[in-house]
């Protein structure tokens, strides 16, 4: 097929109901996927710009397709209107470039050394301190867990590690105003929790 090559916006976690869709529509999609390590899962494949996907268009039209409502297609990449194309050569790059990163183990997640983190190994939960770089997505990870009430240096699999969610560090007040059974405090004091 002659033509040129447009981004598409799809909802999320929608990217392969859409290739899927505009195959049936006789449309030649490209969506770029590389290697990604998940908690608890060996590498798997993922979108390398979730939410996008290319589409090639026939020239001679040069009109878009259109979509009526649908439950994975939010729109075409414009800029005031205007929706840029790309040719065969950028997006032939650009395979060429994923290809080279899937073949270096895909992308994988950076921790600084003294970064706090989540650790889920062996069905263990516990948070940890990370002592050394990555230096491959093969290594192990050197951390420091908290275990038994005692620091323990230990070496985990990275893909058992994810970033420590900050939600789980704040601590809320509460404030209690009855002793039970609807007896009030007269003068409450906010009272912390404390984990």
């Amino acid at each position: 097929m002659i033509g040129n090559w447009y981004v598409m916006r799809v909802y999320p976690r929608a990217e392969e109901q859409a290739v899927q869709a505009l195959a049936t529509n006789g449309l030649e999609t490209y969506l770029p996927k590389t290697k990604s390590n998940k908690i608890g899962y060996e590498q798997s494949y993922s979108p390398l710009f979730p939410g996008y996907l290319f589409v090639k268009c026939n020239n001679e039209t040069r009109e878009l397709p259109r979509f009526r409502s649908t439950s994975w297609f939010s729109g075409w990449v414009s800029f005031d209107g205007f929706v840029p194309s790309l040719s065969d050569q950028t997006i032939a790059e650009l395979t060429y470039q994923v290809e080279q990163l899937s073949s270096n183990n895909g992308i994988w997640r950076r921790f600084l050394v003294g970064e706090k983190v989540n650790i889920t190994s062996n069905g263990i939960e516990s948070m940890g301190e990370i002592m050394e770089e990555r230096r491959s997505p093969q290594s192990q990870a050197k951390v420091l867990l908290q275990f038994l009430g005692r620091l323990v240096e230990a070496k985990v699999p990275w893909k058992d590690i994810r970033a420590l969610d900050s939600k789980l560090e704040t601590v809320t007040p509460r404030t209690r105003r009855t002793r039970g059974k609807g007896r009030v405090i007269r003068n409450h004091k906010v009272v912390t929790n404390s984990l």
